[in-house]
């Protein structure tokens, strides 16, 4: 099957942004997972149950979202 460019270009943005999306929802996963560990320890958080564990990440989560939301990566910085 051979498409148009107007087609092959439909798609590629439609595959860019399920990309972008895909960006920001591991970027947040990963940041809230660390946050989370950090405020609670390891041993904590093994001991919540899955769901418990789960809602200790989303609410990290959140912040990330609406900071994200509004700036994107502007303030986001490494430390040393």
């Amino acid at each position: 099957m051979d498409l148009t460019p107007e087609k092959e270009e439909e798609f590629m943005k439609e595959i860019h942004e399920y990309e972008e999306e895909s960006f920001w929802d591991e970027l947040v996963g990963k940041l809230a997972a660390r946050d989370a560990l950090a405020k609670y320890g390891e041993a904590k958080l093994e001991k919540l149950g899955r769901m418990d564990r789960m809602k200790a990440i989303w609410a990290e989560e959140e912040k990330y979202h609406e900071e994200f939301d509004k700036k994107g990566v502007m303030r986001l910085h490494i430390k040393k």
